[in-house]
């Protein structure tokens, strides 16, 4: 096919991260022919071998149980390399400013784990050699897309107009359903109109990759202070850890403005020392914090998932796991229509998925904002409430056995 060739297919994706690749794998089996939109070229080349903490990148993921699943679902799971997924089989949480704890155990939920902490990139380069494998897939990489507009019926037959896309090389694709997946700053959610509710958390996400003196046993670990909460998740290394510290903003400016010793030692206090002295490998990355939420996911003939339809803090580390529910609902819905014989064009379908996904969302988002203001709290009634509530939940097998399949998505 030729660069000036225009595209035409049933269901256009707009977004090959995590969230976008795997809905458009979810769709491998359907009668329908499928294009992805992405402004990334492919990398063929296989990740080495780890070595040192330095191979690991800073971006990574607290992949839920159910997210394995559909990435299993998809022949995905099996192909990543196993050097560079770390299953974590306990999660500590406690109060820095209290002596409130809680303690995850997989067993009390029927788990053998809670889940894996991985390398976005290697999911991402997983699904994207899927992709790669499937011969009838439209792969439209290395481009943005420029505009888009509605375009009248091809025929009388259809129901429903189409979307035209135009992307910024000069190519067009039309499409009788678009799905869109390029992340939380979505331009693509933009050109369509759909309106969002958005408020900075003014906090600052720290992130980075850090080496320990003693091992993480395979255990996260989340300190809640009151300039913001700092996680460290273990990584396939003993003695390597992904961190996030989310800080309020002026905190944040100070951490980045000191020098590495500084920043190493505020790291090892703010995680109690529990795993000894801590030093930092590569660079420390940071993004203003920031939560979303489209007050609609779903427009006539289009949709938006993951990140375009809402982005939380990353508090408790949900965000890639929504995003892969969304993905995982949406693709099972269409394959769904396909065997019942409807139409793409059929509305009950995308309202069928914004039902099932909305309101999982808002109440994981509502869930998040409370813990973050509860922590937050200077307030000394919260203090002790939020600490005797930790110890008194703590002692609860139901609630916590409730609490952890929740997390896992079961």
């Amino acid at each position: 096919m030729s660069l000036a060739e225009p595209v035409s297919t049933d269901i256009l994706i707009i977004g090959g991260g995590m969230v976008g690749a795997s809905l458009a794998l979810g769709l491998r089996q359907s009668p329908w022919q499928v294009a992805l939109v992405d402004p990334r070229q492919p990398d063929p080349a296989a990740l080495p071998p780890v070595t040192s903490a330095e191979d690991f990148s800073a971006r990574v993921s607290a992949l839920s149980p159910h997210s394995q699943d559909w990435l299993t679902r998809l022949g995905v799971w099996p192909t990543l390399p196993a050097d560079r997924l770390s299953p974590y089989t306990h999660m500590q949480v406690w109060d820095a400013e209290g002596s409130g704890e809680l303690v995850f155990d997989p067993q009390g939920a029927d788990l053998h784990r809670l889940g894996h902490i991985v390398e976005n990139r290697v999911v991402e380069q997983g699904l994207w050699t899927a992709l790669e494998q499937w011969p009838d897939l439209t792969l439209l990489s290395g481009c943005r897309v420029a505009a888009i507009e509605q375009a009248e019926p091809a025929s009388q037959g259809d129901a429903e107009p189409r979307w035209r896309i135009q992307l910024e090389d000069g190519r067009e694709a039309s499409t009788r359903l678009l799905l869109i997946a390029d992340g939380a700053r979505s331009p693509t959610r933009a050109m369509l109109g759909f309106q969002t509710r958005d408020w900075s958390y003014q906090q600052t996400a720290i992130v980075a990759t850090v080496e320990h003196d003693l091992p993480h046993g395979q255990t996260a670990r989340q300190a809640f202070h009151r300039d913001g909460p700092l996680a460290f998740l273990p990584l396939a290394m003993p003695h390597a850890s992904s961190i996030v510290w989310s800080l309020d903003d002026a905190a944040a400016t100070s951490f980045l403005a000191a020098d590495a010793a500084t920043q190493t030692r505020r790291l090892a206090a703010g995680l109690g020392h529990r795993l000894g002295a801590v030093g930092l490998v590569g660079r420390v990355h940071h993004f203003p914090l920031q939560q979303r939420h489209a007050v609609h996911y779903i427009h006539t003939g289009a949709a938006l998932v993951g990140d375009a339809a809402h982005s939380i803090h990353p508090l408790a580390g949900q965000g890639a796991n929504l995003g892969l529910r969304d993905a995982a609902a949406l693709a099972d819905i269409l394959q769904s229509a396909a065997t019942q014989g409807l139409p793409l064009e059929e509305p009950l379908l995308l309202r069928r998925y914004q039902r099932a996904r909305q309101s999982e969302n808002l109440e994981t988002m509502a869930a998040m904002e409370g813990l973050k203001r509860l922590f937050g709290s200077p307030r000394a009634d919260l203090h002790l409430l939020r600490n005797l509530g930790l110890r008194w939940f703590n002692r609860q097998p139901q609630l916590m056995r409730a609490a952890i399949r929740r997390a896992a998505g079961l």
